[in-house]
């Protein structure tokens, strides 16, 4: 990353190394989450999108501000979303924000193909544009609290609007 923001690199400074924030989708999601508890201290937050959490984060508390973005299993018990426990076991601020009718590709593109392209099992019957609008306010306030430090940011809780979102959060207190 240093090399990108290089005087010579493509963003020529435009980067802020000291302050990174990290997000991925499905596994992507997950090595966001392991990220977050090997790297050094420039990495403030992460955020996993419909990833399945594995490596040591199963075993490790996250100490990181985190945010687990997921869709209801209907095999978990009483619709209780895997991301629970790890938001319970955080010990820095830590969000779930879980949809209902949504299912792993609708945190992707795929979300908005479904108008076009039969999609039956990968994408749930939840609208993908406003899937996409929850999904980015959100991912947005997130970074910008935790990442950019923008004063004043509050992580709304959607669900009063959008009946399809259960969002729960721990620790938002210790925020820095």
């Amino acid at each position: 990353m240093k090399e990108m923001n290089s005087k010579t690199g493509f963003f020529k400074g435009a980067l802020d190394v000291n302050r990174i924030g990290v997000m991925g989708y499905s596994k992507g999601g997950a090595a966001a989450g392991q990220y977050c508890l090997t790297a050094d201290d420039r990495v403030k937050a992460g955020i996993n999108l419909g990833g399945f959490m594995f490596a040591d984060i199963v075993e490790k508390n996250l100490d990181k501000p985190f945010m687990i973005m997921t869709h209801i299993e209907p095999w978990a018990p009483d619709g209780r979303p895997i991301g629970e426990l790890f938001i319970e076991r955080a010990e820095s601020p830590a969000y779930m924000v879980a949809f209902r009718n949504a299912l792993h590709g609708n945190f992707c593109d795929m979300t908005l193909a479904k108008k076009y392209v039969k999609l039956e099992g990968i994408v749930g019957p939840i609208d993908g544009e406003m899937f996409l609008k929850i999904m980015e306010y959100y991912v947005r306030a997130f970074f910008d609290k935790y990442v950019k430090g923008v004063p004043g940011v509050v992580i709304e809780d959607l669900s009063v609007t959008y009946p399809e979102v259960i969002f729960k959060f721990r620790n938002e207190h210790l925020a820095k």
